[in-house]
């Protein structure tokens, strides 16, 4: 299914008609001007009013129409409301010191919020016993149910006293994401000053959206 059907014209609509066997309607559909953005709105009422009085025909178009309407909940569900990535270090000095001036980098991790969860691409990397290794790295990408989600709350941290006062290092922002399951358990994300608080409020949002939809 095309995701970008809302972007269809009439004529679009009247030929995607066509493909399903249902052609003997694409008149209709063009004449009453319906296109992608309120194809998947229709009812049967509407169709009926259309002049399609056949039942067995207007079942066939409603099962249609339903693939479009799912098609764009899906696309709701995908769509990226919010992106970002962890902020590692407090200033240049510590990058270096921690990654030996780049010759053991180390992958940051990023974020996305979509409609119903929050995608976590996190780093998992490959160590000999305590120490770590400079390659093998592999990674994971966990998903958090919004709905599962108690509390946020946003922490703004100073650097540590030497980035600050030789480094010019910036203050953090740690987003805590308390979990209902399991029990107690805690995300956290890095992110720059300001950051932290404009995704908190998204983050909340969503989660209050999704709270209210479980509910009911």
């Amino acid at each position: 299914m095309d995701k970008d059907f809302q972007k269809w014209s009439s004529d679009e609509v009247a030929a995607y008609l066509g493909t399903k066997g249902l052609e003997g309607y694409a008149t209709i559909f063009r004449e009453q001007k319906v296109d992608g953005s309120v194809v998947h709105t229709l009812t049967d009422d509407d169709l009926k009013e259309m002049g399609v009085q056949a039942i067995g025909d207007r079942r066939k178009i409603m099962t249609v129409l339903e693939g479009l309407r799912e098609a764009s909940d899906q696309k709701d569900r995908e769509a990226v409301l919010w992106e970002g990535t962890e902020v590692q270090f407090w200033s240049c000095c510590d990058w270096a010191r921690s990654t030996k001036c780049g010759c053991c980098s180390e992958d940051a991790e990023n974020y996305k919020l979509r409609y119903n969860y929050l995608e976590i691409h996190r780093p998992d990397y490959n160590e000999c016993g305590w120490i770590r290794c400079c390659y093998g790295h592999s990674y994971k990408i966990m998903s958090v149910d919004l709905s599962n989600i108690s509390n946020v709350e946003v922490e703004g941290v100073p650097p540590p006293c030497i980035d600050q006062c030789f480094c010019c290092a910036k203050d953090q922002e740690h987003v805590k994401i308390n979990l209902e399951h399991p029990e107690n358990g805690l995300e956290i994300l890095r992110l720059k000053k300001g950051d932290g608080t404009a995704m908190s409020r998204k983050l909340k949002n969503q989660v209050e959206i999704m709270q209210t939809m479980e509910r009911s």
